[in-house]
């Protein structure tokens, strides 16, 4: 199965790993020793040489509190409130999933969570590739 991460809106997923670990001061070695990868290997992923795959993903978001929706899209804050431990302002759910918000609620807090979502998607996103394009081709005529 293809890595999803090699798609066209992650191209410079390095570089905003790059503009994180910038932001937080630290030397490449240091990040990378705090996420248990080699620097060489951060210097690939940076370069734009590498695509990381889940596990990266989410050991930067559970390690750094990085927002998942910047880190692979590129939009809103780099990193979660320190203070805040809610997603967006949502309240733990108890329990009821009701909206998108406490779905992101759960992901920001279970690595195990994330892992499966992303496996979910990129697997849906492989076998229905081609009625997908089409819907995305559909949205971006409107």
């Amino acid at each position: 199965m293809e890595n999803p991460i090699d798609s066209d809106d992650l191209n410079n997923l390095g570089q905003r790993v790059r503009k994180i670990r910038k932001t937080m001061s630290f030397t490449q070695r240091e990040f990378a020793k705090k996420l248990n990868i080699s620097g060489s290997f951060l210097s690939e992923i940076e370069a734009g040489k590498v695509k990381p795959g889940y596990d990266f993903i989410v050991n930067i978001a559970k390690e750094f509190r990085v927002n998942l929706y910047f880190l692979l899209f590129g939009k809103g804050n780099e990193l979660l409130d320190p203070f805040d431990d809610s997603v967006g302002n949502s309240e733990d759910p108890k329990g009821h999933i009701e909206n998108f918000k406490h779905i992101l609620w759960y992901a920001e807090r279970s690595p195990m969570l994330m892992h499966t979502l992303f496996g979910f998607a990129a697997r849906f996103i492989y076998e229905n590739k081609s009625y997908i394009d089409i819907e995305i081709k559909k949205f971006k005529n409107k």
